[in-house]
This record gives structure tokens, sequence and C-alpha cells, in this order.
């Protein structure tokens, strides 16, 4: 599994936008966000579920957007 370091918000400015991973998290995917390195978003995965949110404010990228062909398990 990939994870990035938190990124700026658009909303609040602050550096704590983390990447969101759906489905059953395992062992090294719990760490990781005890970490602070990703967001656990739950074991049910729906269409434009946001991809990433900001642990400050809760602003967070859900909403429509247009099939981009991205796998939806990579949180990058």
């Amino acid at each position: 599994m990939r994870t990035r370091k938190p990124t700026k918000c658009p909303r609040c400015g602050n550096k704590t936008v983390l990447p969101i991973a759906y489905g059953m998290p395992g062992p090294d995917l719990w760490e990781e966000s005890q970490k602070g390195r990703v967001l656990i978003g739950g074991c049910v995965i729906m269409p434009n579920q946001p991809r990433k949110a900001c642990t400050t404010c809760d602003w967070d990228d859900a909403g429509p957007r247009p099939d981009d062909g991205e796998d939806i398990w990579d949180i990058d």
C-alpha cells in the first residue's frame, strides 16, 4: 500500500489532508491509520465517495466527478 504525507487543505489551509482507504483494514492499514498517514473510510465502497479528507476542518473531495478510470483501490 502506498501512502503520502498530509497535503494542504483547500478550505482551512492546514497540511492535514490524508488519503482515505476503503474496505476491511488489515494490520498494515490499521497501523498506517494509527500513525496518521491514512484515514479508514469503512467497509462499504460506493461511487463518488471521497478519496481524501482534512482531519482539521472535515473537508473532503466527495461529489460527482467524471469517471477518470482511476482504480478505486489506489488511495493516492
